[in-house]
């Protein structure tokens, strides 16, 4: 009726449980069963009705407390895991901000857009953010979507032409002479 797929799933542990589906229900695995021909004899043993259904009871509530117990297990590695290295934002209202947007034509690929002021703080973790150049001129944006713009020194910022070349020979620390051009 069932198929090896079935078989298969019933007897690999699963990552979440840490146990398959068939040792957490009968409590041995099902391969080693299959496998071994180590099956309980039930030609002598005929419980009635209730007492199966008391101990077929009895055992899922023992593989939900261990279901639970594995599971909680598991979402705090995996809660270590991402904190490692996350870092709280937050922003406030008027601040600048880049937003992670996909890039026209090509939606696959994204970068940094901006900058684009924020409106207001919707929710623990959302942004209401005015993007005028836009089709919509306010979006709701993840903070995830969201980088702290920081504006660079004006001084820092202007190009300085010169039309003539002037080349300087200077002698670092024994090595070869450098020489330096600059326009």
């Amino acid at each position: 009726m069932f198929g090896l797929e079935f078989i298969c799933f019933q007897g690999s542990p699963h990552r979440v449980l840490g146990l398959s589906p068939f040792e957490l229900l009968f409590g041995r695995h099902l391969m080693k069963s299959l496998w071994t021909k180590e099956l309980t004899d039930l030609t002598k043993a005929k419980p009635s009705v209730i007492d199966f259904s008391l101990d077929l009871r009895s055992r899922l509530e023992d593989c939900r407390d261990t279901a639970l117990v594995h599971t909680k297990q598991t979402r705090e590695k995996s809660k270590r895991w991402y904190n490692k290295k996350a870092v709280s934002r937050s922003f406030v209202p008027g601040d600048k901000v880049l937003v992670l947007l996909p890039l026209p034509g090509n939606p696959l690929k994204a970068k940094f857009q901006g900058p684009y002021t924020v409106l207001s703080r919707v929710g623990e973790v959302d942004y209401c953010v005015e993007m005028p150049d836009k089709r919509k001129s306010s979006r709701l944006l993840h903070v995830n979507l969201l980088k702290r713009y920081k504006q660079c020194d004006a001084k820092f910022t202007q190009c300085v032409m010169c039309d003539d070349v002037v080349s300087l020979e200077v002698q670092v620390d024994d090595k070869a002479p450098v020489i330096m051009v600059f326009s």
